[in-house]
């Protein structure tokens, strides 16, 4: 039952996880577009990268709240 005190209603347990999750994706996701592409245009190299660095705020950010 330890774990499943975290999911009670009130301890922003949820939306913390969530919000790291997101953020871990993102960067994820960036890292592997700029990986796996051979021609970027720079609208898309932009692009991808501001993915990325919205992600890693977000996990910088709620690790320090």
């Amino acid at each position: 039952m330890g774990i499943l005190k975290w999911f009670k209603q009130g301890t922003k347990m949820k939306r913390w996880m969530f919000v790291i999750i997101v953020g871990i994706v993102l960067v994820c996701y960036g890292i592997a577009t700029i990986m796996n592409m051979q021609k970027l245009s720079a609208l898309k190299f932009i692009a991808t990268i501001l993915i990325s660095l919205i992600g890693f705020i977000t996990i910088i950010i709620r690790n320090n709240i």
